[in-house]
This record gives C-alpha cells, sequence and structure tokens, in this order.
C-alpha cells in the first residue's frame, strides 16, 4: 500500500495527498517506482510505500476497539474477577492492553 505525497492525476483518477495508491488493485511496479522517486516533480516523490499493520497488530487493535465505551472501574472488575493482578494506579490504556492481552471480555 502507498500513499500520496503530492496531487497527480493517473487514468482520470485525481490523487490527492493523504489518498492511498492505487484507486484499484491493479499495480504496475515500474509506474509505482516512478511515482515513488524524488526527482520526478524536482520535489518530493508522489507516493510513498507505507508498512501495513501486522496481523496480530490488527487484531489486537481489533480487540482493543470492545472497550472504548467501558469504564474504567468495568475493567478493573473483571480483571480482578479474572485474578490478575494490577497496580491500582493503572492508567486506562495500560487496562485495555491487558484486558486484551489476557483475553479478558465484560
Amino acid at each position: 500500500m502507498y500513499k500520496v505525497l503530492s496531487e497527480f492525476i493517473e487514468d482520470s483518477h485525481h490523487y490527492k495527498k493523504g489518498d492511498d495508491y492505487p484507486f484499484s488493485n491493479e499495480v504496475n511496479q515500474d509506474r509505482v517506482n516512478y511515482l515513488a522517486e524524488k526527482a520526478v516533480n524536482g520535489k518530493v516523490a508522489f507516493i510513498q510505500k507505507i508498512e501495513s499493520q501486522q496481523p496480530e497488530e490488527k487484531e489486537t487493535a481489533d480487540m482493543a476497539d470492545q472497550f472504548k465505551g467501558v469504564r474504567s472501574d468495568s475493567m478493573k472488575k473483571a480483571l480482578q474477577s479474572a485474578g490478575i493482578e494490577f497496580s491500582e494506579t493503572i492508567d486506562r490504556d495500560e487496562l485495555i492492553r491487558l484486558m486484551v492481552e489476557k483475553g479478558v471480555t465484560i
């Protein structure tokens, strides 16, 4: 996957800064290499390769989403019920990480 760094038009599709490239799933590697070169427009490359999330990272992020509306005290009670110890000063992000890591649900 690539992100557009500088606007351009390709095959009547207008790519704007921040868009994903390519618009379709078809990728011509020579075209990608050309657009990724910094010297093409004299300033910056038109596109930049972005690293996709590893499947495990994406799964963890998706699992963490289930706790967005859950109060911290509810998560603490669930962890305690599961016999998981933690500091009473634990912050919300750490609570969510612990819930996901230990597979605790509410």
